[in-house]
């Protein structure tokens, strides 16, 4: 199930769409004439769909298996991205793909693939995260790579329809291997909420349950528009298209680490300390990628891709220690869906500030500032982190 679960990370929508979407912005530029912020914009489109549909698949998830909802998913969104394609034209022609696509896939978003992990595991359940989750740190890795490849040798749209082929392949692994788990997926909705955790009904009126949609919220519009804007930013420093996207993909290959080691953290230390260190990592990255450019863009990329594998774990596993399994699929659904929306609102943001100042230098600025609210937030959770184990 670790293995399968790892390709379908690396394979989902989340994966491939977020992290193509810079790699994309040259060739999208140069053929529509589309400003940075506009095509941004489209990962924002992505984000609405995923707040508006993703505790809709959590639900599904909770109720029908992950394994159903995930292998539909794949086969759906890969299936979109190739009808849709050839229809491009205007503006608002990519945006309609972007959310069309987003819909399609949210099966796909550890929405519904971390369920089967948090409920076969009760121990090492942090490691486990983290070991699946490295699946989201190899798409960061070769999703710029293999667009920029792809794009060089036949064309933007080529690009677009290998990642529409891999997912729809990646199909049948999520129907047949994700099944581990589902048994106890079900009786894990059947627990009484006083047992095993919350409803989302009971959860929303606690003031934790709004401390970490805000964190969630804020750590993914902190980081992703810094990675997504890697490429235009490092070539705007002097890069060639292949070394900027090559040294944007370091940024996944420590989110890979990051995953691994964030989730045999939390298994073993105080989580609000491995929390404040994964997102102070963040803080140095975008602090030393802002102030040294390229000639620094490495250790930068890699401290920020640290942090970002860490993130999903963090607030995985916090959910679950806050909140339960009984109804995990939809609480961890709605928390994702905002950092979704934050994923999405950071790359439009970061685009639009660079097209309006000619520099990116506010915007990290802004990101600075809200990894610092994040911290602050989830030092707010320490009482109840230490308090509460639902297992």
């Amino acid at each position: 199930m670790l293995l399968a679960s790892i390709i379908c990370f690396a394979v989902g929508m989340g994966a491939t769409m977020f992290y193509g979407i810079g790699a994309f912005i040259p060739s999208l530029q140069s053929e529509f004439g589309w400003s940075r912020s506009e095509i941004s914009f489209g990962a924002t489109i992505m984000s609405t769909a995923s707040l508006l549909f993703g505790t809709v698949v959590g639900q599904l998830s909770d109720r029908f298996g992950a394994h159903r909802v995930a292998a539909a998913s794949y086969a759906a969104y890969g299936a979109a991205i190739m009808i849709i394609l050839p229809l491009l034209g205007g503006i608002g022609s990519f945006w309609l793909f972007s959310f069309l696509v987003a819909m399609m896939g949210q099966g796909s978003t550890p929405v519904v693939l971390v369920r089967p992990v948090i409920s076969a595991f009760r121990t090492s359940r942090g490691l486990a995260l983290g070991i699946v989750a490295t699946g989201s740190g190899l798409g960061a890795f070769w999703v710029p790579r293999v667009v920029s490849e792809v794009t060089a040798a036949a064309g933007w749209r080529a690009a677009y329809l290998t990642i529409g082929s891999l997912a729809i392949a990646t199909a049948p692994i999520a129907w047949i291997w994700l099944r581990d788990g589902v048994s106890e997926d079900k009786g894990d909705a059947q627990v009484d909420s006083g047992a095993g955790g919350y409803t989302m009904r009971q959860a929303a009126r606690l003031p934790r349950f709004w401390v970490m949609s805000a964190i969630s919220l804020a750590m993914a519009s902190a980081v992703s528009g810094v990675v997504i804007h890697s490429v235009p930013f490092l070539r705007d420093d002097g890069l060639d298209p292949i070394t900027a996207a090559s040294m944007a993909s370091l940024a996944g290959l420590a989110s890979m680490i990051g995953r691994v080691a964030m989730g045999a953290l939390l298994d073993c230390f105080d989580t609000v300390a491995v929390s404040i260190a994964a997102l102070t990592c963040a803080v140095v990255g975008v602090g030393v990628l802002w102030v040294g450019g390229a000639e620094h863009a490495a250790p930068a990329l890699l401290l920020v891709g640290f942090a970002i594998g860490a993130e999903t774990d963090m607030i995985a596993f916090m959910t679950a220690r806050l909140f339960g399994k009984a109804h995990y699929g939809v609480l961890f659904g709605w928390l994702f869906s905002l950092f979704t929306v934050g994923y999405g609102l950071s790359p439009f943001f970061i685009g639009w500030v660079r097209d309006s100042w000619g520099t990116y230098g506010p915007a990290f600025a802004i990101c600075i500032a809200l990894l610092t609210l994040s911290i602050g937030l989830i030092c707010s959770l320490g009482p109840h982190l230490r308090r509460l184990q639902f297992d």
